[in-house]
């Protein structure tokens, strides 16, 4: 089996996604093989049997909040070119894509059957909103969302999808194929979502296989999750990209009376973190499964994986959204009540009234477990596995 995760710079979600399924496969007899582009060979290399590198986007051009200038001019149909190059020397049975168009295409152009890793829905064709006006209701509740809520209404191409479809459907003329009219083609589709996260109705080849849990640790042993008498507040960074989020959970938690954890998993400069509050715990990296079901509140950007596992383990969310996809999590916290989302603009101060809000509150923590307890019925590496033998089968 050959993975082709979606991993500019040092972006680790889509890697984690293949990585899971991949020791999933290998558990049960198959072999494996990780097509990697990205910046941080040295640890992903620990954590696959086989590595081989691949051109990826450049990291500059997927910062900001649009898909639509990922590709120049040329480059999906070099890195196309360069995917079915790999494709028929390994001679995969089934590939697998997470975010990778360039890999799925060059599935059409060898024959070899793929299984697409779909993470955000929304970000699809045919995905609709079930309750467009409930949305618009919570985005209007406080008025200083409006300018922002304005600005996305009105966004010709939120997301940058449209734009990005074009980039694919005039790769695939050069390249011989026919119009698709899909971001994310594939013989089969995993989505690693549930019904009460996104209810929609799949396209018959699209299966819900829930979430996928991994964990962003490193080559050695990391500091496992130590509890004290106070709450336990874990904040993570986005592995694709620093942020302002660690500098102002810092800022506004650093005097609280909590024990405040933070991983650093992006570009974030650890020293430069530790400055801001000396009674803060401040790691590069940290087995971020095990922090989030040890915290009493989550704070994150939306990633939807991360997200997924800090509800699964039955913990409230401060999401604090800067991307597209992950305005997805913050609508998905305030429908479902397990946690707070904090839009732009933030207020001075906001972060850390919603931690003592949810610490308070304990209809927070009972509505993240009612969560909790759906998605530990799923296993998303697991059902991806059992469609990649699917495939196989056929």
């Amino acid at each position: 089996m050959l993975l082709f995760p979606l991993a500019p710079g040092p972006g680790l979600g889509h890697v984690g996604a293949c990585v899971a399924v991949a020791d999933e496969l290998e558990r049960r007899g198959h072999e494996t093989v990780l097509a990697y582009g990205g910046s941080r060979p040295e640890l992903v290399a620990g954590w696959t049997r086989q590595l081989e590198p691949v051109e990826e986007i450049p990291y500059e051009r997927t910062l900001g909040d649009s898909a639509a200038g990922w590709f120049a001019p040329g480059d999906l149909e070099r890195f196309t070119r360069g995917d079915v190059e790999l494709i028929q020397r390994v001679r995969p049975d089934v590939v697998v894509v997470d975010l990778r168009p360039s890999a799925s295409m060059a599935c059409e152009l060898t024959g070899v059957p793929d299984l697409t890793l779909m993470h955000y829905l929304r970000l699809t064709s045919w995905y609709r909103e079930p309750d467009p006006w409930r949305l618009r209701a919570r985005e209007l509740r406080r008025p200083q969302r409006l300018p922002h809520a304005v600005r996305r209404w009105l966004d010709p191409d939120p997301g940058g999808s449209q734009g990005l479809r074009a980039a694919l459907e005039s790769a695939r003329e050069s390249l011989g194929l026919t119009p698709n009219g899909s971001l994310w083609p594939g013989r089969l589709v995993a989505c690693t979502t549930t019904p009460l996260l996104d209810p929609a109705e799949l396209p018959p080849t699209w299966h819900y296989v829930g979430p996928i849990s991994w964990s962003a640790g490193g080559v050695g042993p990391l500091p496992a999750p130590e509890r004290g008498s106070r709450p336990l507040v874990f904040a993570v960074e986005s592995t694709t990209e620093a942020s302002p989020l660690l500098e102002r959970v810092l800022g506004e938690l650093g005097d609280e009376p909590i024990d405040l954890v933070v991983a650093a998993a992006g570009r974030t400069n650890v020293d430069d973190l530790s400055r801001l509050a000396a009674r803060a715990r401040i790691e590069r990296l940290l087995p971020t499964d095990a922090w989030l079901e040890a915290a009493d509140v989550a704070i994150l950007e939306g990633g939807h994986q991360t997200a997924c596992m800090a509800q699964r383990a039955g913990t409230p969310l401060v999401v604090v959204p800067r991307r597209s996809d992950q305005w997805t999590w913050a609508d998905k916290v305030e429908r479902l009540g397990s946690g707070i989302a904090l839009r732009r603009p933030v207020a001075p101060g906001a972060l850390r009234r919603a931690v003592r809000r949810i610490l308070r509150r304990e209809g927070y923590r009972q509505a993240a477990e009612r969560v909790g307890a759906h998605l530990r019925e799923w296993d998303g590496a697991r059902a991806s596995a059992d469609l990649v033998e699917e495939l196989v089968a056929s």
